[in-house]
């Protein structure tokens, strides 16, 4: 019988270090939302920096593509 798992393809490693760099990203992202939220002042530095990461996490994994939005 085969295995039909999405993910079999990937080792158990392969998976927790992906798992852990898209969840601080994630989170990450939260963080900059509550700083819109509260009007921090020193979000001009945050975002370019936060989309510079979105841009080497979509080049490691190419076959994903992360986007960030504004509103």
């Amino acid at each position: 019988m085969a295995n039909n798992n999405l993910l079999s393809e990937f080792s158990p490693s392969d998976i927790a270090h992906f798992k852990k760099e898209f969840m601080q990203m994630v989170k990450v992202g939260a963080e900059i939302d509550r700083y819109w939220q509260e009007a921090q002042r020193d979000l001009n530095t945050f975002i370019p920096k936060f989309e510079k990461l979105v841009e080497l996490f979509n080049k490691k994994y190419k076959g994903i593509k992360v986007k960030t939005r504004k509103s």
